[in-house]
């Protein structure tokens, strides 16, 4: 999960996605735990502290990698939020590292 991606935050059917910069490929973010996102107009990510760490709309730099399915992978994700995120929010998916920016210009 060494991998970089840029990109803008959307809400595409009520699911949080990153439309990446490079090849328009649309991700659902699959963020480390304690991380939530706050609805609102825009919609906001919140970091463990409670810092906001982007909104919907801004672009944003991930570190971590790509995966096509969430099943079997009980190593990156606990097996029922597996399922939960599965059923709603299709993939690919994108696992975020532990290099999560606003300015992706400075990775």
């Amino acid at each position: 999960m060494e991998a970089e991606v840029v990109g803008t935050l959307s809400v595409e059917d009520g699911c949080l996605r990153l439309i990446s910069r490079e090849g328009g490929i649309l991700y659902t973010p699959i963020w480390p735990p304690d991380y939530v996102l706050q609805p609102g107009e825009p919609a906001v990510v919140v970091d463990p502290a409670g810092g906001e760490l982007a909104r919907v709309g801004e672009d944003v730099y991930l570190n971590g990698g790509e995966v096509q399915s969430l099943s079997g992978r009980d190593d990156l994700l606990d097996p029922n939020v597996q399922e939960q995120v599965a059923q709603v929010c299709p993939g690919p998916y994108w696992i975020v590292g532990d290099q999560l920016q606003r300015d992706p210009s400075m990775p």
